[in-house]
């Protein structure tokens, strides 16, 4: 008699906003860095990634530590979607959900 109620989508991350290291520096905005990020991915960790004109990657930033440069595994995409499917393997499958 009711119609179903739609059920809400997955979540994909459980926060994302700007890094408390913004703005970039002088020199890093010499190099391109735009602005930084950090993510909490469903899994638990926290990511930090740096946004440049090319695209997004995943730094080597600490909470209480800043170092821009690419961390030691190679996570960059031209999106930050493409980046966080490589960051996050639950990120990636309930992206796949929402997008049907």
């Amino acid at each position: 008699l009711f119609p179903e109620t739609p059920q809400p989508p997955p979540q994909c991350v459980a926060s994302i906003g700007y890094s408390g290291w913004n703005p970039p520096p002088g020199p890093r905005r010499m190099l391109g860095d735009l602005f930084y990020l950090t993510v909490k991915t469903l899994e638990g960790s926290t990511v930090h990634m740096t946004a440049t004109p090319s695209g997004f990657y995943v730094n080597k930033t600490t909470e209480s530590v800043f170092d821009p440069n690419p961390a030691d595994i190679s996570c960059k995409g031209y999106t930050l979607i493409d980046t966080l499917k490589q960051v996050s393997s639950l990120f990636n499958k309930n992206f796949a959900i929402v997008q049907k």
